[in-house]
Order: C-alpha cells, then structure tokens, then sequence
C-alpha cells in the first residue's frame, strides 16, 4: 500500500476502474497527470529496460525517507 497525494486520490480511482483506460496508459513507456508533476508512472517494459541497463534507485518500495512514509517506486498489480 502506498499514500495517494490529493491529485492521485482524483483520478487513479478513475484510471483503475476503466479498464480501456488502465490498458492505454499501461502502454505507454512514461506518463504523469498534467496537474500532479511530482509523479511519473512508468511501464514494467520500461523499467525492466531500465534495470538491465544498469540504472539504480529504482527500488519497488521504500517504507521511509528522511523520516517520513515514502514510496520510490510502487507498482500497480
């Protein structure tokens, strides 16, 4: 489980529930809402490439940062 900020809490309810949508933005390698800049989703595809070639901090979930409840990385299932 992770926290969903105020503009995750809008629409990532929406893009769950509507499996077309859900299927469109998984298909695409990057994506963020254009309100919420402070998140990127990304594809599996993509960070399996990512993690091949070698990037790191990509880790699939961190419990803290600086003290505070932080996700790096969360996937949706």
């Amino acid at each position: 489980m992770f926290a969903l900020d105020y503009y995750e809490e809008k629409y990532l309810p929406i893009v769950q529930q509507t499996p077309e949508l859900l299927d469109k933005l998984a298909a695409l390698p990057l994506w963020r809402h254009r309100r919420n800049h402070g998140v990127l989703y990304l594809s599996e595809d993509l960070l399996q490439q990512l993690q091949e070639a070698g990037v790191t901090g990509l880790e699939p979930y961190r419990d803290t940062y600086v003290g505070k409840p932080y996700e790096a990385l969360a996937r949706f299932m």
